[in-house]
């Protein structure tokens, strides 16, 4: 994923942990890990993604309400 515009939060949910991605900079997604994205600020969050998934498979992100 990478940030076009504003800050990104990623905040991995088992941890507590959450970290900023701000415009310009790329994030690569945890893998079997619990986590999501919010925006912290005033201007938008905007985001380019691209997923790689294996051929056949429609569906690579399973949803969840954050806590």
């Amino acid at each position: 994923m990478f940030v076009t515009e504003g800050t990104l939060t990623i905040t991995n949910v088992e941890t507590g942990r959450s970290y900023q991605v701000p415009a310009g900079h790329f994030l690569v997604e945890m893998i079997d890990t619990w986590h999501y994205g919010h925006n912290d600020g005033t201007v938008p969050v905007r985001t380019y993604v691209v997923d790689q998934v294996p051929e056949g498979v429609k569906e690579n992100r399973v949803l969840r309400e954050a806590p």
